[in-house]
């Protein structure tokens, strides 16, 4: 499924020059068994395609035609997964969340969705994109434009970054301004790191909290919308090197994020674990100019 767009920098001679969806029906209509439902794998696919399409015609017009500007491809690809997201319960489909129509954050071992995807590859540029890997990047903007949308202003904000006349993370800071906070892009980066980590307790102070056990509620245009926990460690990812799944985020060893082979791109996050440990624990801890360090203790 995909928008012909005729007057975009890759229109070709075989355009209809309209903006127009096209549709695999056969993919919608095809039910799991006897009984067509919506909730089927591929009617809730499409469905919720549809959906991530949408967004990609709305941000045409509000960016290049109303603006003269092209977004980032990971911008306008977040807004996408961010719009089915916010409307997932309103079309009965589990989203990108994964989750059908529920508040929590649903049962563990869970494979659908873009957050296996996002555990497998926590590490890499947020702000780049690249087709040869489009799995990691479409779990990576959804799961960051799914912390912007549960903390920092839902459907509104979102609404805001998409009519912004910016393209990349100036969008994205310009309409925090917007509705109130006083932070940085690199701040909401360094604040998703942790609340990954902590996306099991749904006791998690503002704003490392993903998972509240209930419904995140926005309001936009007079509509209320809902967005459902997030509990990273719910997700199952698969393991190249142990032939297997895993549940939880990607942690590096402490001996691979401290060593040369681990290269962080600029707006990544890379995670390593300590170990359990109890009593008094010491640490030197040095990074190069333009990283940040956060660490995180669990009880």
């Amino acid at each position: 499924m995909f928008i012909r767009n005729p007057t975009s920098e890759y229109a070709s001679r075989a355009s209809n020059e309209r903006l127009i969806f096209y549709m695999d029906a056969h993919r919608l209509v095809y039910p799991d068994d006897d009984t067509w439902e919506v909730t089927d794998y591929g009617p809730s696919f499409v469905i919720g395609a549809l959906a991530h399409e949408f967004q990609h015609m709305i941000h045409y017009y509000q960016k290049p035609v109303t603006h003269g500007i092209w977004s980032e491809t990971w911008l306008n690809e977040m807004a996408s997964e961010a719009a089915t997201d916010l409307i997932a319960d309103k079309i009965s489909v589990h989203g990108p969340r994964g989750v059908l129509d529920d508040p929590t954050a649903g049962e563990p071992e869970n494979r659908r969705g873009r957050l296996p995807d996002y555990n497998a590859a926590n590490y890499i540029q947020l702000t780049a994109w690249s087709i040869e890997d489009w799995f990691s990047h479409y779990g990576i903007v959804y799961a960051f434009g799914a912390y912007l949308a549960r903390t920092y202003g839902g459907a509104a904000l979102f609404g805001d970054i998409v009519q912004s006349e910016h393209t990349g993370v100036d969008a994205i800071e310009a309409a925090l301004s917007r509705h109130g906070h006083t932070v940085s892009f690199g701040d909401v980066l360094m604040n998703w790191a942790a609340a990954n980590l902590l996306s099991d307790n749904t006791d998690a102070p503002s704003p490392y909290q993903y998972n509240t056990g209930t419904w995140a509620t926005s309001y936009a245009g007079g509509q209320a919308y809902r967005l459902g926990s997030i509990n990273l460690y719910n997700y199952q990812r698969y393991d190249d090197s142990e032939r297997g799944w895993r549940g939880g985020p990607v942690l590096f060893g402490f001996h691979q994020f401290s060593g040369d082979g681990l290269v962080s791109r600029p707006h990544s996050n890379s995670y390593t674990t300590i170990g359990q440990s109890t009593g008094t624990v010491r640490l030197r801890i040095g990074a190069e100019s333009g990283n940040r360090i956060t660490v995180v203790v669990k009880e």
